[in-house]
């Protein structure tokens, strides 16, 4: 049978099918990549959430190193800083999300880089408390900070 053989209302029909089935295509592919796009939005939203936290918790260290230097420029006897590693707002963070189930679905490479903070954050802390004890047990406060912060904080930072 051919197409100028039909009457005009299977003509109709036919073209009215055919519409239907391009208008749900589109609609299918439509909806599809809708998703899509609502998708990758909250992993994009998760990612800069992410970061947005890493920088907090890089501000935070670097308010930390921040103490240590005002304290070479001031007049304080005393070096008032947190010198346990555990327990500055870097390290409250840190050791809390090591032994989480978050960090154990990390990729293994994302773990090791998470696992070599620590090295240099316990040197930090080593350094600031060389500081504290050396300056109590007399030593000149500028020279002992100036060789901490040579030798341990700044290069940890």
């Amino acid at each position: 049978m051919k197409l100028k053989d039909l009457s005009v209302q299977k003509k109709i029909l036919i073209s009215m099918i055919g519409l239907f089935v391009i208008t749900a295509a589109t609609g299918a592919v439509s909806l599809v990549k809708t998703a899509q796009v609502f998708r990758l939005n909250g992993e994009t939203a998760v990612v800069t959430a992410n970061q947005q936290f890493m920088l907090e918790k890089l501000s935070d260290h670097l308010l930390w190193v921040k103490t240590v230097q005002d304290y070479y420029l001031s007049d304080e006897k005393q070096l008032k800083i947190q010198t346990d590693p555990h327990k500055c707002k870097f390290g409250e963070w840190y050791y809390q999300y090591m032994g989480s189930p978050e960090f154990r679905k990390l990729p293994q490479a994302l773990q090791r880089q998470f696992t070599e903070l620590e090295e240099p954050h316990m040197r930090l802390h080593a350094g600031a408390t060389q500081i504290i004890k050396r300056v109590a047990a007399g030593q000149d406060k500028k020279a002992v900070v100036r060789e901490e912060l040579v030798r341990e904080i700044e290069p940890a930072a």
